[in-house]
């Protein structure tokens, strides 16, 4: 047996740190010290940069982001769920001069991380599947297709971007393995949305229509994001509440639930409200009654919501959205164009397509007889349309082939376990998923971290195209 070098016991040393409680939730409580210790002062750099110099505001993020690095080159499986769980408080990170933006750094802490349980903990090979060479190749095809497009062209390097993608769903599919670290990833995802629908709440200013209205954002990147952020929180809190079982944790899920309503409405994005709805009717389907039970507690949370803090304003506005959807009114036919430009585009570019990330360029051209001036040079706010006018019917198609892949893996895993919370686990990750894709009508999400994440969760269901190594 080789034994570790005197580094490597200090490493060891530090590691037992974290390893003291292997009980799941008192883990997952000492983690999320750390996970606020971060947060608080990556809030406090946002809240009062201006105020300080800027070497202030780099200090206070190098004392924030210096504890995460090393808990994850210590425990990798935290970066998978750091990673995930930042989504709806994007917009408090601070940027990185040479990778514009921490998730690189964060990414990389996991991958050496990773590469020290492989060599130091004889880590189990690769369980590599079908569904990452389906990935691999959209890479692939990406880069052959246009290569200008994928490597130069653009305000970011687009293979680097999707190779980042790649590695965050091969690095799920090995580490994220455990209840506890779902559970984890869950909880902290529910208390950035949380905390992001409570500054929502003092952002927002109602008009008359959403156009008219100044939407909350809360801590995330944008309006559109955090309306979907806020919709994920509330079915993570549905199954977490079978999880954690104690009284003030119960009482404290429902009080999330009424802010997250309440949160949502101010970001006064309506399809935000539609795919609430889709997902409440899936959890209701859902095989088990872990998660329809509490239907009737989702009720009493939305009528607090509506009764103490959704202002009537606010359901004047939504009021309409059908007939927005149907007739095109608004913002609904300013997308209804830009999709019509996309298709232009593709059906020029049926096998091509026009090349990643330049949808925006070629709308000058495709949408000058019917959008308006300002409108053009604006993403299509559609997932399908952009890829298919981007990477053409062949990007489409892997794209696709990712997608019904993960929901397969999801779907083996769910059907092969007996136990009513491993059931409900995959389900609630599935209904996520389900949401997103649908969400990806109105929104650019091939490059949305969270679906690239559970994919990796899919995948890690499905047949290993290699055998894999037990140690």
């Amino acid at each position: 047996m080789i034994r570790p070098t005197s580094h490597l016991v200090t490493i060891d040393r530090v590691d037992r740190l974290f390893r003291t409680a292997r009980d799941g939730q008192t883990f997952t409580l000492r983690i999320a010290f750390v996970m606020v210790w971060s947060f608080l002062l990556f809030t406090s750099a946002r809240m009062w940069s201006g105020m300080m110099p800027p070497e202030a505001v780099n200090a206070i993020d190098v004392l924030a982001l210096a504890p995460l690095l090393v808990l994850i080159a210590l425990r990798p499986v935290w970066g998978i769920i750091v990673i995930g769980a930042l989504f709806p408080v994007a917009g408090i990170l601070p940027s990185v001069g040479f990778t514009t933006s921490v998730y690189p750094l964060l990414g990389a802490a996991t991958l050496l991380g990773s590469l020290r349980m492989m060599i130091i903990e004889r880590f189990p090979s690769p369980h590599v599947t079908s569904l990452d060479v389906l990935a691999l190749l959209l890479v692939v095809w990406i880069v052959v297709s246009h290569p200008l497009a994928a490597t130069s062209i653009g305000n970011r390097v687009w293979v680097w971007t999707y190779l980042q993608l790649l590695l965050l769903m091969f690095l799920t599919t090995q580490l994220l393995v455990r209840g506890s670290d779902h559970h984890a990833l869950m909880l902290m995802f529910v208390i950035g949305g949380v905390v992001s629908a409570y500054v929502a709440l003092h952002q927002v200013q109602y008009g008359l229509s959403s156009a008219t209205s100044l939407r909350g954002r809360g801590l995330a990147e944008g309006a559109n994001d955090a309306g979907r952020s806020f919709v994920f929180a509330i079915v993570f809190i549905a199954f977490l509440r079978h999880v954690y079982k104690k009284r003030w944790m119960q009482t404290a899920a429902i009080a999330a639930i009424v802010l997250l309503l309440a949160g949502l409405a101010a970001t006064v994005i309506r399809t935000s409200v539609l795919l609430l709805l889709i997902a409440l009717i899936l959890l209701i389907i859902e095989g088990t009654t872990m998660l329809r039970e509490r239907i009737v507690e989702f009720g009493i949370a939305l009528a607090a919501a509506a009764l103490l803090l959704i202002p009537p304003g606010y359901w004047r506005i939504t009021s309409g959205i059908l007939t927005s959807i149907l007739q095109g009114h608004d913002w609904v036919g300013f997308r209804y164009m830009q999709w019509d430009a996309g298709l232009a585009m593709w059906a020029d570019h049926p096998l091509h397509g026009v090349g990643i990330g330049q949808f925006e360029n070629n709308s000058v051209y495709y949408g000058t007889n019917f959008i308006p001036f300002y409108g053009l040079r604006w993403s299509a706010h559609n997932t399908y349309v952009t890829l298919l006018a981007e990477t053409g019917i062949i990007g489409f198609v892997l794209f696709l082939a990712v997608l019904v892949g993960a929901l397969r893996g999801l779907w083996k895993g769910w059907m092969s376990q007996t136990a009513a919370a491993s059931v409900s686990l995959r389900y609630t990750w599935a209904t996520v998923l389900m949401v997103m894709l649908i969400g990806g009508i109105t929104g650019d999400d091939h490059v949305h971290k969270l679906i690239w994440l559970i994919a990796g969760m899919g995948a890690a269901n499905l047949r290993p195209i290699i055998g894999r190594r037990t140690g």
